[in-house]
């Protein structure tokens, strides 16, 4: 992860911008629409500027890793789709951080 952050950080600021971001979680497989993009960015940029410095980046990694796990776990039948009861969904949402 942190090979990425250096690699993806192209103006070698420390942050990785929405663009850099974007291209990092691409790059690793993780395919997002631009809701769940910007909604996950969010949440792992506490400060609100836009950025992500090494550790948040490793966290939204570590993250979307979990989500794509617990995911998988239930998408039994490899269709990319799934459907949660509601305890389904407290048990993969409670597992995901």
């Amino acid at each position: 992860m942190r090979t990425s952050f250096q690699h993806f950080d192209k103006d070698r600021s420390g942050q990785l911008d929405l663009n850099e971001i974007h291209q990092a979680i691409t790059h690793a497989g993780f395919q997002l629409d631009q809701h769940a993009f910007y909604a996950t960015c969010k949440a792992f940029d506490p400060d609100r500027t836009g950025t992500l410095g090494e550790p948040e980046f490793i966290a939204l990694t570590i993250f979307l890793q979990s989500a794509k796990g617990i995911f998988e776990a239930f998408d039994t039948t490899r269709s990319g789709s799934v459907t949660f009861s509601f305890p389904q969904f407290v048990f993969a949402a409670a597992n995901t951080r």
